[in-house]
């Protein structure tokens, strides 16, 4: 039987023309499978992954897998499962990293209307950053903190940059710098599912949003990605002592905004700071 995905209760909320004329490529496949499985439930019309790791048992608890999935490449799962759950969504996955991926596959990652850097790996975070501003592409970063207290999401945008107030780099700069001076990620951060389902529906809005403005729509879906260009990085708190010492980001929250309140914040930047990789001098 052939049968196609009925978006009809979409109406008045996203435009499907758009999405299905829309694509997204995604570095990292682990954490955001949801996500990308959502896009497709979506309509997004085509979506590039690439991941190099495998399924494995504790994928099942931390990232939304299936048991019958371990062992299989995460991008190829991800892939097959797209391919079931809307066979009108195009979908190419690269079972490898970024870094290893072709001139010709890199330029076809970077054609996609919006990239993502959805890794535990600060260095492929920092290639996708550098070809969203090669290719002038919009990006969007995600990412939980250490012990589920809270999320974050930067972007990377051509007019934002243009407009001096940076990138995914300038926000983050300091996890670059550490990097570079030696300092070791841990091999694994204790997590469980139910932060990376938080970050992926977070995201998941954000890039409907950010398709819709781009591409003219009045809808008021809009809203969300006008108000994140303007200051691209957004923190959620989910413990509810995450940053809330006094000066810190959610030290003016009353009481009973405890928990679950995510807040857009500006660059924190040495004054004689200058992005390396968009240019953006520091504030």
């Amino acid at each position: 039987m052939n049968m196609r995905v009925d978006f009809k209760r979409f109406d008045g909320l996203l435009d499907t023309t758009i999405l299905s004329r829309s694509s997204v490529s995604a570095a990292g496949t682990g954490g955001s499978a949801s996500l990308l499985r959502n896009l497709a439930r979506l309509g997004i019309g085509k979506i590039t992954l690439a991941d190099f790791d495998s399924v494995e048992t504790h994928n099942i608890a931390t990232q939304g897998y299936e048991l019958a999935q371990v062992g299989k490449n995460k991008a190829r799962a991800v892939a097959d499962d797209i391919a079931a759950i809307n066979p009108q969504t195009e979908v190419l996955a690269h079972e490898c990293p970024i870094e290893e991926l072709t001139e010709a596959e890199r330029q076809a990652f970077t054609s996609s209307d919006i990239l993502l850097g959805v890794t535990d790996s600060i260095q492929a975070n920092g290639l996708v950053n550098q070809w969203a501003i090669e290719a002038g592409k919009d990006a969007l970063f995600g990412g939980c903190y250490a012990g589920c207290i809270g999320t974050e999401i930067t972007g990377t945008f051509p007019d934002v940059i243009a407009e001096g107030r940076g990138c995914h780099r300038c926000f983050t700069d300091p996890r670059f710098r550490a990097a570079a001076e030696g300092e070791q990620a841990p091999p694994f951060f204790q997590r469980h599912v139910l932060v990376a389902e938080m970050l992926n529906v977070q995201l998941g809005y954000l890039i409907v949003s950010l398709l819709h403005l781009r591409a003219g729509s009045d809808l008021p879906i809009t809203r969300l990605a006008r108000r994140f260009l303007q200051q691209p990085l957004l923190m959620t708190r989910i413990d509810p002592d995450f940053y809330a010492a006094p000066g810190e980001m959610f030290s003016d929250l009353a009481e009973g905004y405890g928990a679950l309140v995510s807040r857009h914040w500006h660059r924190d930047v040495p004054a004689d700071f200058i992005c390396p990789d968009c240019g953006t001098p520091g504030v």
